[in-house]
């Protein structure tokens, strides 16, 4: 009887390794897809993040985007409120462009955060933008 209770303890924890494994690995395999921002949202991205340059007139931005977990666009209503990534490129204090750094931007209002401007070990970013 003993041996029976240890076996099917056994069993249990094996079973819930293995879920465990294939729920961690699952994860790890979904990728976002990454969709274009609409161009009202993305306008109010563009600004927050001019706001917080030297030369604002300055700004290239490229490569904006933003993403979803479920494989859709984002729905016509919620499109005002969608995070924003992407890269900008602006002058620096000599005059000259010092590269395209990435940025995001949570929701309108947010203020962007950009590459670099916070601890990167403990980054949101990757969870925002990759």
């Amino acid at each position: 009887m003993i041996r029976s209770v240890q076996a099917f303890r056994l069993k249990g924890l094996q079973c819930f390794c293995a879920i465990t494994i294939w729920t961690a690995a699952s994860g790890v395999c979904f990728a976002a897809d990454k969709f274009p921002v609409p161009e009202a949202r993305a306008e109010q991205a563009k600004n927050a993040v001019k706001a917080t340059l030297k030369d604002p007139e300055s700004a290239q931005f490229r490569n904006l985007y933003t993403k979803s977990f479920t494989g859709n666009p984002p729905r016509p209503n919620l499109a005002a409120l969608v995070s924003v990534c992407g890269e900008v490129n602006a002058k620096n204090s000599y005059g000259g462009y010092t590269g395209f750094t990435r940025f995001y931007q949570v929701a309108p209002g947010d203020a962007p955060v950009k590459w670099g401007a916070e601890d990167w070990e403990n980054s949101s970013f990757g969870f925002v933008c990759d």
